[in-house]
């Protein structure tokens, strides 16, 4: 397998606590899309879902060939993580991206999770990092007559004991009672901190990022394996709106531009960008690698070794040894990159 050159990563649904899938078949083109019991899709995944051998959540290379899997993407960066993601990265966090990247769609409410922040001198994370989880929302649809939300925070005079007890009986109602509303639209993006209760609501098709999971679990979890970690005050009236980013545009020109969704002011954890390409565009990387995911319209991508046609649903890590990448739009390409964090800081 060639190294230097863009990772295509084949579909990779996971199974859900909740119900959905249609928005994700639709957005792969799939025939007769539909509402079922898989509504994740675990983007460049190094973790399995479950500790069964054969459990589905692993990542895996695109293949040439139809009836072959393809090599998962653990085992490669067991064997190669520093050429393809650079050796500072691998020294910190071995042969994972550092990140989770998920695609949720959501016909039901999610549970209640939450991060807990990184402990030090215990995780793979370095004193001082912050995670928190964000949202970039790229489709919605109505359920039972309500707008799509997210649920945030602690409502005040609400308690952990009762959100836990709604959690529990799965009284999305009471939930709604207890926390911070957030109506949310297509192509919003929203972060919170650690230690702020979560829900997605109904209706919800987006990308999810995240700190990457490790033995302390410092990734969204569910609400009862992290009580301790839970912030009351984390989300307050006042500071509400903060829980929508505002984009950030690092260079527009003729070729079209690329934005900050969730940088360093929000978490030392991932970065997340979004690319609107109207012609042709050269764009170097600000990390030793990225993960991409072609979110809207078609063209073609160069590197230094070759070249792809790039369609809706794409995505690929683009690793240590390919730092720069041009994209030619075909009418217009829209992506989303995923950056790690920041190793050597």
């Amino acid at each position: 397998m060639n190294l230097l050159e863009p990772l295509f990563l084949a579909e990779n649904r996971v199974r859900g606590s909740y119900r959905g899938g249609l928005l994700l078949e639709r957005f792969f083109g799939q025939d007769s899309p539909s509402d079922g019991p898989r509504p994740e899709d675990w983007l460049a995944s190094t973790e399995p879902a479950t500790p069964d051998p054969e459990a589905e959540g692993l990542g895996r290379i695109c293949s040439d060939d139809p009836a072959s899997p393809g090599t998962s993407l653990a085992e490669l960066l067991a064997a190669h993580a520093p050429s393809l993601l650079g050796e500072e990265h691998a020294a910190v966090f071995g042969g994972t991206l550092g990140f989770h990247c998920r695609l949720i769609d959501t016909a039901d409410a999610q549970g209640v999770g939450c991060c807990p922040p990184p402990a030090p001198g215990k995780t793979i994370y370095e004193d001082g990092t912050s995670g928190g989880i964000g949202w970039h929302v790229l489709a919605t649809r109505p359920r039972e007559g309500e707008q799509p939300s997210l649920l945030v925070g602690l409502r005040q005079g609400a308690t952990v004991k009762a959100l836990t007890q709604a959690d529990d009986e799965n009284d999305l109602q009471r939930l709604v009672k207890l926390m911070h509303r957030v109506n949310i639209s297509a192509g919003e993006t929203y972060f919170v901190p650690d230690g702020t209760p979560f829900v997605v609501g109904p209706g919800v098709f987006a990308l999810q990022i995240s700190l990457a999971g490790d033995p302390e679990n410092v990734g969204p979890i569910p609400l009862e394996a992290c009580l301790q970690a839970v912030d009351p005050e984390a989300v307050t009236d006042e500071n509400l709106p903060r829980i929508a980013t505002s984009e950030h545009i690092l260079r527009r020109s003729d070729e079209g531009f690329h934005a900050e969704l969730i940088g360093s002011d929000r978490t030392t954890a991932f970065s997340l960008w979004r690319v609107e390409v109207v012609s042709r565009m050269h764009l170097t990387l600000p990390r030793p690698f990225a993960l991409v995911l072609c979110i809207g319209g078609e063209g073609r991508m160069f590197w230094s070794g070759g070249a792809r046609d790039l369609h809706e649903g794409d995505r690929f890590v683009q690793p240590f040894g390919v730092p720069w990448m041009e994209y030619a739009a075909r009418g217009r390409l829209s992506l989303l990159i995923a950056l790690p964090p920041n190793a050597s800081e």
